[in-house]
């Protein structure tokens, strides 16, 4: 379809535009209203992708489209209803490990640590690959003072999942007390590397 070929090539007005072509077509179709509320989030519209994902989960309630709904919520800044959605799509699946990996962000940003740290290990147990889950427990280790524990959290986090952001990992390295200078420059010296080749075409 020429939405998904225009968000595919990240244009995203263009994908908005066939999306809401689709949706004024089908609109009791909850795929059909997502997909307006992905384009806008794509957009940094995040408000009006809220309603998009609110209008889809109004169609037909699942734990994806609640997990869409909630982080758009989430970078709207309403922690407390992005809170919500994630609960209700946690109790909906409960061996979902990307709801309890954004209940914990959600409690994070509520500075409801105890909980968050509770939630993340309950996204670790089911999935202990998950590369973000692994983050988000080391920035909530790195909060809780415990910088030695979120290094070696961070960096098993990168191992998992290259895509993660190398800054968390290097502001861990400068909170730990017991971390040699000649260490944090070999870390700054492979997250330059690390960015350079990032920066590459691919082959």
């Amino acid at each position: 379809q020429e939405g998904n070929a225009r968000y595919a090539a990240g244009q995203w007005e263009e994908a908005l535009g066939a999306y809401r072509q689709m949706a004024a077509l089908a609109p009791a179709t909850a795929n059909a209203h997502a997909a307006v509320g992905m384009a806008l989030q794509a957009g940094r519209r995040y408000e009006e992708a809220m309603r998009a994902f609110e209008r889809a989960a109004a169609l037909q309630e699942t734990p994806a489209g609640l997990l869409r709904l909630g982080t758009a919520r989430l970078l709207a800044g309403q922690s407390a209803g992005a809170l919500a959605a994630f609960d209700r799509a946690a109790g909906m699946d409960e061996r979902n490990a990307a709801a309890q990996q954004n209940r914990a962000v959600a409690l994070m940003t509520l500075h409801r640590l105890s909980e968050a740290m509770e939630a993340v290990e309950r996204s670790l147990a089911l999935n202990g690959g998950f590369g973000q889950a692994h983050n988000t427990r080391a920035a909530l280790l790195l909060e809780a003072g415990r910088p030695a524990e979120a290094v070696a959290a961070f960096r098993r986090a990168l191992d998992l999942d290259a895509t993660l952001p190398r800054s968390n990992w290097l502001a861990a390295l400068h909170h730990d007390p017991g971390m040699r200078v000649e260490e944090i420059v070999a870390a700054h010296r492979e997250w330059g590397a690390g960015v350079q080749a990032a920066a590459r075409p691919a082959t």
